[in-house]
């Protein structure tokens, strides 16, 4: 009996000093307890219904699409919505024009880097103008006797429509002189140029096949200028040469002639190259008229051929004037030296003589917003110099375009 009456109070005492139950033991979890216990992606899946809108994100899945053309990132779907960035990751290319995304990108990076300070983008990728151009070559000859002759080409003339997406442009240019006068073109240029903020990258190739008169003829012109047909004078010359900009951050030649970028400040930079270049030029002044030739000497050379290869080395200047916030003006001027190595049908024969050549260029760039005009004027000339005569022979070029950016 005594022991019963010890368990029971034992029991009674145990019961009055225990704690109350909570509501938390008796009520179901509050929503933030249940959101935590929500936060595994297979509850998601087996109660999508009972999960809280903050982890909503975890129960919606990407859209999957069955063909890659139907994902608005895939890049013609870009272009068409007028979101295309060359530089955004995540547009979906094919393989291969996914591959030369990268590279361009790659190569944007490590040689396209200007200090927005002075060079800035426009912002825009497509580029329509209308170019009119024209070159023509000229040589002038120093004989003893003070014998003097300057030829000079007819000028060849083009015009037409082009347009281009960011550094890819097409277009056509129609001979003005065919147009005009119907006459076979006896002249040929081709020129491609390829440019960054570090290095330019130029090749060209030039003919003539008859399209030459002689304008001075001294004594016999007595200082006058005269237009006599000399059909005798054949010229294929070609090139390339590749030059590094020093000042590249804050100089970029290309705002007074491709317009793809916007010089804001005056700058210049020394600009240092290769060249290598190939001439042929050959013309008889026996083919003259009587009355030209009787003031040529008795024992005058009258057959001349120049044929050979320079390896130069550039060292030249550029600068960009910015004199209004619209206008910029570029003068370039690249002299070259070398060696020259004479071919064995040259007048001179099989021989290596030092190589002296000049490349000069300007141009003038007016840009408001996105409309531009420009002009432009260049020369490449070389010199052959011996103990007989002096002979200079140069193409120039010059040309003018009006253009949208957009």
């Amino acid at each position: 009996m005594k022991l019963r009456l010890t368990a029971l109070l034992t029991y009674l005492l145990l019961r009055l000093t225990a704690s109350p139950l909570s509501a938390a033991d008796i009520l179901p979890p509050p929503e933030d307890s249940r959101a935590d216990s929500c936060l595994t992606p297979a509850c998601h899946l087996q109660h999508p219904d009972s999960c809280p809108e903050e982890v909503a994100p975890l129960r919606s899945l990407p859209p999957v699409y069955e063909n890659r053309k139907d994902n608005p990132n895939f890049w013609t779907n870009r272009i068409r919505s007028k979101t295309f960035d060359i530089s955004d990751s995540t547009i979906i290319y094919p393989r291969f024009p996914g591959f030369c995304v990268k590279v361009y990108n790659w190569a944007d990076r490590v040689f396209n880097t200007y200090d927005h300070d002075y060079v800035v983008p426009t912002g825009k990728k497509w580029k329509v103008w209308w170019k009119t151009s024209g070159w023509t070559d000229s040589y002038s000859l120093d004989m003893p006797d003070n014998i003097h002759i300057r030829m000079l080409s007819h000028m060849y003339m083009s015009t037409g429509p082009y347009i281009s997406f960011m550094a890819v442009s097409v277009g056509y240019a129609a001979n003005l002189n065919r147009l005009i006068s119907h006459e076979p073109a006896r002249q040929k240029r081709f020129d491609f140029s390829f440019s960054t903020s570090l290095f330019e990258f130029d090749i060209y190739y030039t003919r003539n096949r008859g399209g030459t008169a002689i304008r001075r003829f001294e004594p016999y012109s007595q200082g006058k200028y005269i237009d006599v047909d000399f059909p005798s004078l054949q010229l294929e010359n070609y090139g390339l040469a590749a030059f590094y900009f020093l000042n590249h951050g804050r100089y970029y030649r290309g705002a007074a002639y491709n317009y793809s970028k916007i010089q804001k400040r005056t700058q210049g930079s020394w600009i240092f190259g290769v060249a290598a270049s190939h001439q042929y030029i050959d013309f008889d002044l026996s083919t003259l008229p009587y009355e030209m030739i009787m003031y040529m000497p008795a024992d005058a050379r009258m057959h001349f051929k120049f044929v050979y290869n320079d390896y130069c080395l550039i060292a030249g200047y550029g600068w960009n004037l910015v004199f209004n916030p619209h206008w910029v003006f570029n003068v370039t001027g690249m002299p070259a030296f070398g060696l020259r190595h004479c071919m064995a049908d040259n007048d001179d024969g099989r021989k290596n003589l030092p190589a002296i050549s000049l490349a000069a260029r300007s141009g003038l760039a007016y840009n408001l917003r996105n409309f531009f005009v420009g002009g432009y004027a260049s020369i490449q000339a070389n010199w052959y110099l011996n103990k007989q005569y002096s002979f200079i022979n140069g193409v120039g070029s010059f040309g003018m375009c009006v253009g949208l950016r957009f």
